[in-house]
């Protein structure tokens, strides 16, 4: 059960999970040089029992937007619920059990500050798959002077440097730039941008522009979906009206299906690049014929994909539909909601190589600069959480993502990651 926390002068919604201290711990704790997964079968991970709850929990949190007219996470932080839920059920972290505190930031930059506060203050040791779109210089600034350790977040441009972020691929603006390849290699030449309406998005015009115009291509619109918006047609028209053969569809779920439904009433012969952490399998049958209109990209594969081609999947899906709740059931869930899961499990793989009567803050970020080629189980490549990149954005330790398409009935793509965001990035002069 979690319990609600808001607080009234900010109206900010955190939530904790069972409210305990966690136990003293020396400063550091020195993971082993290399962290390798359990040993797995078909997906299936080791069963140690329930968790002991007579010891001190682990605390982790997530920040991110709940529910809003602009963007809309709540199924990340479900799916990071029944994670920790699921992993507690085969032992925890070395016996112990963890417990989740969330915040809701409203799509605020105010109230994601004061978020980030709340959590620094907090008994919580690490967050997992923090998505913070509104307000991410303030709260990255809160957490590197805290030393607060980000595990597999969907970063925003200034975690993309922070030494206390762990993130897998290059967040929610790597996403974005990895929109582009897909549209070049069909021979787009006119992209525009129908993007969230926040600051944000505003730093990465710039390099969209570079990297499509290294492939020959040019941004000739950018337009913003304020919030309550009701006419959808509006940003597809918006796009054809400047000469636009393609779109970069940086929205949230709900404006995703909204534009891409306005988008075949109207006809548009326009192809639509997308994240996979937006649009699920039954989002895809709904929205119908203009599936194949559309191309994706995600740091890990489909939450669909066949089994047969990413056996861990199956362990995953059981995990996160045991919730019952209906986005994170096999068609519903997308692939953002898989991130959660792997947060979770890269968390307990490293922290149980540690000594868990003692796991703090600052064990936890030794343990992540520490560790290498974690095995992630097929769904991403081993990853090296500490693994610098040359460049401004030196904390993209898994700079690889998948691209697919739709055939219909299912996404399509290939068995391992062919996308490098390093090299997307390149024109921009950035990566080194």
């Amino acid at each position: 059960q979690t319990t609600a926390a808001a607080s009234e002068t900010t109206s900010m919604a955190s939530e904790t999970t069972g409210a305990t201290e966690t136990t003293a711990a020396p400063e550091t704790t020195v993971a082993p040089e290399t962290t390798v997964a359990p040993e797995t079968t078909l997906g299936l991970l080791p069963d140690n029992g329930e968790c002991d709850d007579s010891l001190a929990p682990v605390v982790l949190s997530i920040e991110t937007t709940f529910e809003s007219s602009v963007l809309t996470l709540i199924h990340q932080v479900k799916a990071a619920e029944a994670a920790v839920e699921a992993f507690n059920g085969r032992g925890g972290v070395g016996g112990r059990c963890m417990e989740l505190m969330s915040c809701d930031d409203q799509a605020d930059p105010n109230i994601a500050a004061d978020c980030a506060r709340s959590i620094v203050e907090s008994d919580a040791v690490a967050s997992v798959n923090d998505t913070t779109t509104f307000g991410d210089a303030a709260v990255a600034e809160i957490f590197t002077a805290a030393n607060y350790p980000r595990v597999g977040q969907s970063a925003g441009t200034p975690d993309l440097s922070a030494p206390n972020s762990y993130n897998i691929g290059g967040g929610s603006l790597g996403t974005v730039f990895q929109m582009i390849p897909p549209l070049l290699e069909a021979g787009k030449t006119k992209l525009a941008a129908i993007h969230v309406d926040a600051a944000a998005f505003q730093g990465a015009i710039g390099l969209i522009e570079a990297i499509a115009g290294a492939g020959g291509a040019e941004l000739v619109a950018t337009i913003p979906v304020p919030a309550g918006t009701t006419n959808y047609d509006q940003f597809v028209l918006a796009a054809e009206d400047a000469g636009a053969d393609g779109v970069i569809m940086a929205l949230g779920d709900k404006e995703s299906v909204q534009v891409l439904t306005a988008a075949g009433q109207l006809g548009t012969e326009l192809l639509f690049s997308a994240s996979l952490g937006t649009w699920s399998r039954a989002a895809m049958l709904d929205l119908g014929e203009m599936g194949s209109q559309m191309v994706f990209n995600a740091e890990v594969p489909p939450a669909s994909a066949p089994v047969e081609q990413f056996p861990a999947m199956a362990q995953i899906i059981a995990d996160l539909s045991a919730s019952g709740e209906p986005e994170l059931q096999a068609d519903t869930l997308q692939s953002s909601s898989l991130r959660s899961w792997l947060a979770v499990y890269a968390f307990v793989t490293v922290m149980s190589a540690t000594d868990v009567d003692n796991i703090t803050r600052e064990s936890v970020t030794a343990a992540f600069n520490a560790a290498t080629d974690i095995d992630m189980l097929g769904i991403m490549n081993p990853w090296t959480p500490n693994q610098v990149s040359p460049g401004a954005f030196s904390r993209i330790s898994n700079p690889w993502y998948y691209f697919a398409t739709w055939d219909g009935e299912n996404f399509v793509t290939t068995d391992t990651p062919t996308g490098n965001i390093l090299e997307t990035l390149a024109p921009t002069g950035l990566v080194g």
